[in-house]
């Protein structure tokens, strides 16, 4: 057969992508990424059920060294706090009398009294480094643990209403939240 006719014959390849490829390759991509989204925000989620969970945990363990200190706090420090396991050994790092306490993401849990209202009536929880989203689903889901939660100095919780029936300024605890970014400090108050 001469060259001439062969090519005749037979049809040329197709060179490139097809318009129904690309459509299709743009779709299982956008499937990907929306699996990975909704799996990063479970993560998140069950960080934050952890979370919410251990501080459940500080709370009955606050109200019980309370009753063994007659209700005052004063002269408490995360070092004591640590040395009466509070804290899960896997979250606490460092020498006897300089241990550091982190969080789920990374930041750093402290312990310090306070007084709501009255004098070192209060141990103060506080968390750094939450992210955005996080410190939105904690603040919220922690309201109903703690006595007091304030973000990034601001008070969203006290056991005095806020807004309406609601112990938590939704509002403000999101736009809170957000100016924070991803580095919000949460104070949680638990007391006695």
């Amino acid at each position: 057969m001469h060259p001439l006719s062969q090519s005749i014959v037979r049809p040329r390849l197709q060179a490139g992508i097809s318009n129904l490829q690309v459509m299709i390759g743009t779709l299982i991509s956008g499937l990907l990424i929306m699996g990975g989204l909704t799996v990063l925000r479970q993560i998140d989620k069950a960080k934050v059920d952890n979370e919410v969970n251990e501080l459940s945990r500080y709370k009955k363990k606050t109200v019980s060294l309370g009753a063994q200190r007659g209700g005052a706090f004063s002269g408490v420090t995360l070092q004591t706090v640590v040395a009466l396991d509070f804290f899960r050994p896997d979250i606490v790092t460092g020498a006897a009398g300089a241990r550091v306490v982190s969080n789920q993401w990374g930041g750093t849990i402290n312990v310090t009294p306070a007084s709501f209202p009255a004098a070192d009536d209060t141990l103060m929880y506080r968390y750094t480094g939450v992210p955005a989203a996080a410190c939105k689903q904690l603040g919220m889901q922690a309201a109903s643990v703690a006595s007091g939660v304030v973000v990034q100095g601001t008070w969203v919780k006290s056991t005095v209403a806020v807004s309406g029936s609601s112990n938590i300024n939704q509002g403000q605890l999101i736009a809170t939240c957000d100016q924070a970014t991803n580095n919000a400090t949460i104070d949680f108050y638990l007391t006695k």
